[in-house]
């Protein structure tokens, strides 16, 4: 039960939970015949990000480049809860990884980012930083329902997926 998992044990056990799931869902993934193994990419926002860097450190090799948009783990707003161990989880990971974040997000306060990225740069990992600033000061932006935030962000996250498919067939 996830919400008594949350409660008992906080939000970064649910959370390694749910990189847990990620991994069993990529494990049955890449026993697909129509699947190429080696060309998955990891991709989360918020507490998604958060499991998305969990669940690549767990499982390196599986991911050819992770994408984390506003991560955040704490269950309040600009909660830093969590930053030690996305830090120790970005820094096991070899392959590409981009952050983005939002500098006008209400919950995920963009220095928890930089915090974060800064951490991986220091410790040798090649890691990209996109900030973005929406004109409307929207904090939702990473909502894939919304054209009018997905063309702000977007075309790097296509960017840095291509050049980390680069090589991928079919």
């Amino acid at each position: 039960n996830p919400v008594a998992v949350f409660r008992e044990q906080g939000p970064m056990a649910l959370l390694r939970g749910r990189a847990d799931d990620v991994n069993a869902g990529v494990e049955w993934l890449r026993s697909r015949a129509d699947v190429n193994s080696t060309c998955i990419a990891n991709m989360g926002y918020s507490h998604g990000a958060v499991a998305a860097l969990l669940a690549s450190a767990k499982n390196a090799t599986w991911y050819r480049a992770t994408l984390v948009q506003a991560p955040v783990a704490g269950p309040a707003s600009n909660s830093a809860l969590g930053i030690d161990e996305m830090i120790r989880a970005g820094r096991s990971i070899s392959t590409p990884i981009l952050v983005q974040s939002n500098t006008t997000d209400a919950v995920v306060h963009p220095e928890i980012t930089r915090i974060l990225v800064r951490e991986l740069q220091r410790g040798g990992r090649a890691v990209e930083h996109r900030e973005y600033t929406h004109p409307s000061g929207h904090e939702l932006f990473f909502y894939p329902d919304r054209p009018d935030v997905i063309q702000v962000w977007g075309s790097d996250a296509a960017a840095f997926l291509e050049k980390a498919f680069a090589g991928c067939t079919r």
